[in-house]
């Protein structure tokens, strides 16, 4: 069975560290670990390069392909809380050990990856999502103020900085590889055991654990939710308190976790190469963005709600292509400046 994994972040790396990654880390921030000679692509509104902010290892158990997933965001200040200043990437080479290649799963303790990692997210439905299963069949509200055939039109190509531009003139946020999980069930039996095996890890590798202040944050987020009376974000953040730490869930083809109500038809295209459906596949939470902070202090922090990661049913590739551009779906946050994290 299928299930929702959420990711928090682990340790940081040197830039140096970064640089000797590869296309199977999974990980915040960075640069980006190409498969190919990639660059990183530009921002659609203000043509700025964008930011590496997640780089997701995730190939699929029906596929023969690696496959890896570069989410990008665009710093300029003007552009944040805009679908089409993000960006994802999905790029995939064919595994010439596939004969040989031992299926991966997550198990439900505590894990992380490391450089030279070879797990994967898994893929299928949730069934354990039903908290947001009716919200989230009605379509996704066009919240934002964003040209949707544009956007729609634009994700047939990627559109890439300049050949004289170097490495070191690419921004980046510091990067943190990820600890992935299966999201822990909505008890509290199930939740004390999750947070003791976090708290192992963080004791066993060093790090300092700010479980007390993130549940403070929760709790500040819960009396958010109950003064403006959101149904939606009230179960976003209900959902959220299974593991205030996450900063990713994973649940390709699956139901995402959504911040906000919908009214509108869906705004999700289709495949414009093959025509399949696009899927969910993985989310970023607003956690994110009060962590890079605490951990960031030079690369300005993107601010955004959710943003909703969605990628072609059908996996479509053809050997000879390098470099395909998904959809992403930005959420702002109903009440940004009474949330936690923004302070």
């Amino acid at each position: 069975m299928a299930y929702v994994q959420l990711a928090t972040l682990d340790a940081g790396l040197t830039s140096s560290e970064d640089l000797q990654c590869d296309w199977m880390t999974n990980k915040i921030g960075g640069r980006p670990n190409w498969m190919d000679n990639s660059n990183n692509p530009c921002c659609k509104r203000c043509n700025k390069i964008l930011v590496l902010i997640s780089q997701i290892y995730c190939p699929l158990t029906t596929s023969p392909y690696h496959r890896t997933l570069y989410l990008f965001s665009c710093i300029n200040k003007e552009c944040w809380n805009k679908s089409d200043s993000w960006t994802v990437i999905r790029s995939q080479i064919l595994d010439v050990k596939q004969d040989t290649k031992k299926e991966i799963k997550v198990e439900d303790s505590t894990g992380y990856w490391n450089c030279s990692g070879y797990d994967d997210w898994g893929d299928g439905n949730d069934d354990e999502i039903e908290e947001v299963e009716a919200d989230t069949q009605c379509t996704i509200q066009q919240e934002n103020t964003v040209d949707i055939d544009a956007v729609i039109a634009s994700t047939s190509k990627v559109s890439i900085h300049g050949q004289g531009t170097t490495v070191a003139d690419v921004p980046f946020i510091t990067p943190a590889t990820l600890v992935v999980f299966n999201e822990p069930n909505d008890d509290k039996k199930s939740l004390q055991h999750e947070q003791t095996l976090l708290h192992t890890y963080e004791k066993q590798y060093g790090i300092i654990s700010q479980q007390t202040n993130d549940d403070v944050k929760a709790e500040s987020y819960e009396k958010v939710s109950a003064k403006h009376g959101n149904r939606a974000f009230e179960k976003f953040l209900k959902r959220l308190q299974r593991c205030p730490k996450q900063v990713l869930r994973y649940n390709r083809d699956g139901l995402p976790l959504l911040i906000t109500s919908n009214e509108t038809d869906s705004v999700i295209p289709d495949c414009p190469r093959c025509g399949s459906k696009r899927v969910f596949e993985f989310q970023l939470m607003p956690t994110l963005i009060y962590q890079l902070k605490e951990f960031n202090f030079s690369s300005p922090i993107p601010e955004f709600g959710t943003v909703l990661v969605y990628t072609c049913s059908n996996n479509c590739w053809n050997d000879d292509d390098q470099s395909l551009e998904e959809f992403t779906y930005l959420q702002c946050d109903p009440q940004e400046e009474n949330l936690p994290y923004i302070n």
